[in-house]
């Protein structure tokens, strides 16, 4: 079947979906994608140029009341198949199927369910009994829930990244993402990976791992495509297997040898692992703080590491010539502007080169939205809440949880007072203040510490985010799934 891929913009370029797309162009099927932002008015004829036999529109949380107004445009003009997939139809799946323009959803990660669902409807079979597929035909709607995920990634073929490089700004962006393997060791209560875990059949491992050797080839592959000046590896948790680690530092240096970060957590960073990354050469580690007071950040989030333990591994990050990056919430339940500062005061302890401090948006169904809930914080039952929470694209400001302004000031000032540490007693008077708008330009700040984390050659960074804006933007951001 041919079929035509629908995304709405470049920024969400989705590492699930060029490792699906490859396993079924190995079954006949061809692909082309399309971003609504690049297309402008010419998505209609571009589609039509193609003349696809299905549509595939994958959709993400926080980009959701996007895929409903596309759904209703492309059934307007294309009466054929349309098939969703991703994180939406995953963890609401009652809300994606009540659009009407949706003729199948599958559910969880697309490769199995989508390869059988495309087959059945090429041959006009019955496709009602498929696992992981939720759909409508001949009158009647079926309901499989029953997710099929791969057990072994070394056997998927080579993702198919050229499936966005029609787009120049995405093909020549100097950095390269890649994802080592699937599912998260953690628990954290903000993320829906605890509640995928439990839709796993028992023996089904839920974090899985390409080998060092499989990485490497697609790193290598990519690699003749296109321009690769540094690598980020987008897992949730890069280490996973001290005995993994070893192997890369071992190999990736002597085969790829080109600068990486990565996400990692305090309570995985043991010295061993620290030299095994500097080893490979790995030139800065995002953290997951999230918060510095304890108390919040494991009654409230369930991660369990100690300030202490932050410090001691910004310390050693350092020592071994590593940056040290952090992700931060700010306005989480139940905090206090004090209990912010208490993060401030974290991130200049363990010398932090630059952190992202987002305003906390609370995602329906999380363990996180429960416990707003408990606290009255959140007024919406949960289907209102889906319903009335803004795309991420609307409104990165967003908070459900505490009055914005008591935060503003400490998220807008906090690049620049990581930028200038000795100046944070001042910089701290201005976060406790009267509001200001101007402290905004600090954020402007933030673009250019980030910089050193991500190492983009200029002029094709300067081009991707004139195409894409705002990279906290990014709704893509569960690897697992397209």
């Amino acid at each position: 079947m041919k079929v035509c891929i629908i995304q709405d913009n470049g920024l969400n370029e989705s590492l699930a979906l060029v490792e699906a797309v490859a396993y079924l162009r190995q079954r006949g099927h061809q692909f082309a994608l399309f971003l609504e932002d690049e297309e402008r008015g010419g998505l209609e004829s571009r589609i039509r140029e193609f003349a696809p036999d299905a549509l595939l529109v994958p959709s993400d949380v926080g980009a959701h009341h996007w895929f409903h107004r596309m759904t209703a445009w492309l059934k307007q003009r294309f009466p054929l198949p349309l098939i969703s997939g991703g994180i939406y139809p995953t963890f609401f799946t009652e809300e994606a199927f009540a659009d009407p323009h949706v003729d199948y959803l599958v559910i969880g990660e697309a490769e199995l369910p989508l390869a059988d669902l495309l087959a059945g409807l090429e041959a006009g079979a019955d496709v009602s009994s498929q696992a992981a597929v939720w759909g409508r035909a001949g009158g009647r709607e079926f309901r499989n829930s029953t997710i099929r995920p791969i057990r072994d990634l070394d056997e998927l073929p080579l993702p198919d990244r050229a499936l966005y490089f029609h787009y120049p700004f995405i093909r020549d962006f100097s950095v390269k993402r890649f994802n080592t393997g699937r599912g998260c060791t953690n628990q954290c209560t903000y993320c829906f990976n605890p509640r995928y875990k439990t839709m796993f059949e028992p023996g089904m491992p839920y974090v899985r791992r390409k080998s060092v050797g499989k990485v490497i080839e697609e790193i290598l592959d990519l690699q003749r495509l296109a321009p690769m000046r540094s690598i980020h590896f987008s897992d949730d948790i890069f280490i996973t297997s001290k005995a993994w680690i070893e192997e890369f530092a071992e190999q990736y240096p002597r085969r790829v040898g080109i600068p990486f970060s990565c996400n990692c957590m305090v309570d995985h960073l043991s010295e061993p692992i620290i030299d095994c990354l500097a080893r490979a050469g790995c030139r800065a580690i995002a953290l997951g703080i999230e918060s510095g007071d304890e108390t919040i950040r494991r009654d409230i989030l369930r991660k369990y590491f100690t300030n202490a333990d932050a410090i001691a591994a910004a310390r050693r990050l350092r020592e071994k010539g590593v940056l040290p990056f952090s992700f931060n919430m700010f306005a989480l339940p139940g905090e206090t502007p004090d209990d912010a500062l208490k993060t401030v005061d974290l991130n200049l302890a363990m010398g932090t080169y630059h952190g992202r401090g987002n305003m906390t948006l609370v995602l329906p169904k999380t363990e996180l939205a429960k416990k707003a809930r408990e606290k009255g914080l959140l007024r919406e039952d949960e289907a209102e809440y889906v319903r009335v929470m803004p795309d991420f694209r609307d409104s990165r400001e967003f908070t459900a949880v505490a009055p914005e302004m008591d935060f503003r000031n400490i998220q807008n000032l906090f690049p620049l007072v990581l930028a200038l540490p000795r100046q944070a007693p001042r910089i701290k008077k201005w976060m406790r203040g009267k509001y200001h708008g101007i402290y905004k330009l600090s954020l402007w700040l933030a673009l250019f510490r980030e910089r050193k984390f991500f190492a983009p050659e200029w002029l094709s960074a300067f081009r991707y985010y004139r195409h894409t804006g705002n990279p906290y933007q990014r709704t893509k951001n569960f690897a697992s799934l397209i």
